[in-house]
């Protein structure tokens, strides 16, 4: 991939080991810059408003530290500038169908139970590449 078409990746995850194993596994079709808790991405995008017009794809947690959860932020994503047509991809641990609704229901783009294989990353990121190149341009 040529640099110029790099992706910009947006994480809201808590766990450090999952920021590193995603920053791993998509180094090579993007920079993945990452917020640990739904508390620092707001603050980012109250202290950056084009924030969200910078990246390319946003993957969340449901499950972060703090008040703000997964869904929250899905939520507020979709009605801030730039977010209406921001692929958002969760990542999660929780398979419950009650979940999949709540983020679904919070307009998200893709539901996917965190991998637990890097080859099943892999996949994520190409499914995740193909979201991003059929988001109509800004």
């Amino acid at each position: 991939m040529d640099p110029v078409d790099r992706l910009s990746i947006g994480l809201v995850e808590d766990s450090d080991e999952d920021y590193y194993a995603l920053q791993r596994a998509f180094r090579d079709v993007g920079d993945v810059r990452r917020w640990s808790s739904g508390e620092a991405f707001f603050k980012a995008i109250l202290d950056h408003p084009d924030l969200l017009t910078t990246v390319d794809l946003l993957m969340l947690d449901l499950g972060l530290s703090g008040s703000i959860d997964g869904v929250h932020v899905a939520h507020t994503v979709r009605g801030a500038r730039g977010g209406a047509d921001l692929p958002i991809v969760v990542l999660t641990g929780s398979a419950e169908e009650s979940d999949i609704e709540r983020a679904l229901e919070a307009g998200i783009t893709e539901y996917e139970v965190k991998p637990q294989r890097f080859t099943d990353l892999r996949i994520l990121v190409e499914r995740s590449t193909a979201l991003v190149a059929g988001r109509p341009a800004a």
